[in-house]
């Protein structure tokens, strides 16, 4: 059902008219198709190994992260053992919602990231979310770092800092603080 919905969400979010669905039904089943295979192919993207997942209910993170969305997350599991968790959240962003999609292992460290929508970000800024160059640092950080955003270049993995997107300062915010959401979110589900 998750996939429904999420398929739905990225379909609406390309305001399509009524018309455009009765007239244009192929392109329509096309992008219906393209988004469905991005939403797979973000959950095996960011984590490699998994085998089967389970599924918890969405809701908002608590507390100062109360603009973080958690759309969906799930138990991956490897040979029939919990190997972490597939989290789709989102930040708010300069223009709307940033989604992501997280693979993060049992110890709480990221495996791996993909920015899954970041269209309503300002095109050559903001959307330079989804470039590896940025969404790479969040790679072999974890649940136990307090992550902040830096302007001036100075950003390591080993001590949280990221650095930001030039001139896009309140997406590299945006992601940073859904990937804090989704770090919380985990540690109540245990």
């Amino acid at each position: 059902m998750e996939v429904i919905t999420y398929c739905l969400k990225r379909l609406s979010s390309e305001k399509y008219s009524r018309d455009d669905f009765l007239t244009n039904k192929k392109h329509i089943a096309t992008i219906s198709f393209s988004v469905f295979k991005s939403y797979i192919d973000a959950r095996k993207e960011v984590f490699h190994e998994e085998e089967d997942f389970i599924n918890f209910s969405g809701s908002k993170a608590l507390g100062s992260l109360s603009d973080v969305e958690i759309a969906e997350a799930m138990k991956a599991k490897v040979d029939g053992k919990d190997a972490g968790y597939v989290v789709s959240c989102s930040g708010k962003g300069y223009g709307g919602a940033v989604s992501i999609a997280l693979g993060i292992d049992e110890k709480g460290e990221i495996k791996g990231i993909q920015i899954t929508d970041c269209s309503n970000e300002t095109p050559g800024l903001g959307q330079k979310s989804s470039d590896k160059e940025f969404n790479g640092q969040f790679v072999g950080t974890n649940a136990s770092q307090d992550l902040n955003v830096v302007k001036d270049g100075s950003g390591s993995t080993k001590d949280g800092t990221i650095n930001a997107i030039t001139s896009a300062t309140i997406t590299s915010k945006a992601v940073t603080r859904a990937i804090d959401g989704a770090f919380q979110f985990i540690s109540s589900l245990e």
